[in-house]
């Protein structure tokens, strides 16, 4: 992910783009975060592995 963009550009990022976290039964992919947010929120997609526990 292009990590220079401002507040005023258009983000686009196809499926699976982003910056990627494994954490154990769940996966994370962050679309965007403060750089591209002006640190003002953050656009993600969690993925529990099937079966797991939930919070």
């Amino acid at each position: 992910m292009d990590k220079s963009k401002n507040n005023t550009d258009t983000l686009i990022l196809a499926s699976g783009e982003g910056l990627t976290y494994n954490c154990g039964a769940m996966n994370s992919i962050f679309k965007a975060d403060d750089n591209e947010t002006s640190k003002k929120y953050s656009i993600s997609k969690w993925r529990p592995e099937p079966n797991s526990e939930g919070p």
